[in-house]
């Protein structure tokens, strides 16, 4: 008798050479992987918003953040309306993260834009 091998995912790796830093300690890279493929097949991964919703949103809060710098007449406005923007965006990323599986990540280049719009707005 062979091994029934049909349908089975077989993971070969060092273990004892190949070892990174995880949650749980240091485990060979091998059960690293394992434990992806694993989370994959039992469809435990987080979804985003697409390859088109993704720009889009992203696209969409940039905008908004452009009209809270160029409707200030202060940077202290519009660095105060900008903050409470992150804010609701952090927020809005944690709950949609955590109650529904959907990783939001428009709040780093808008964390990128308000940066700019607080430096342009400073040298006006």
């Amino acid at each position: 008798d062979g091994w029934n091998l049909a349908s089975k995912i077989i993971v070969v790796g060092e273990t004892g050479i190949d070892m990174h830093d995880s949650v749980i300690g240091r485990v060979p890279g091998v059960v690293l992987q394992a434990n992806y493929i694993e989370s994959l097949i039992d469809d435990r991964h987080f979804l985003g918003l697409g390859t088109l919703g993704t720009p889009l949103a992203t696209f969409s809060c940039l905008v908004i953040v452009l009209f809270i710098f160029n409707g200030s007449t202060t940077i202290k406005t519009a660095g105060s309306l900008a903050g409470v923007f992150w804010l609701l965006l952090l927020l809005t990323t944690y709950v949609s993260f955590v109650h529904f599986g959907i990783l939001l990540t428009s709040w780093v280049p808008v964390s990128l834009g308000i940066i700019t719009g607080l430096i342009v707005k400073e040298r006006e």
